[in-house]
């Protein structure tokens, strides 16, 4: 199953993800020619958990 990791440093609380999951599940089936039931699709946003360190 072809699989599109998508990360960002921006928190994703309160944010609705469902457009953007949606065209980005679209856009890679159309690419590869197959049905988006094929596509997988992942979202990672900032977590609250995480510990930055400079």
């Amino acid at each position: 199953m072809p699989c599109l990791n998508i990360s960002t440093n921006v928190s994703l609380d309160g944010i609705n993800t469902s457009a953007i999951l949606s065209e980005a599940s679209s856009q890679v089936a159309k690419i590869i020619g197959k049905p988006e039931s094929y596509v997988m699709i992942v979202l990672k946003g900032l977590s609250t958990n995480c510990i930055w360190r400079n």
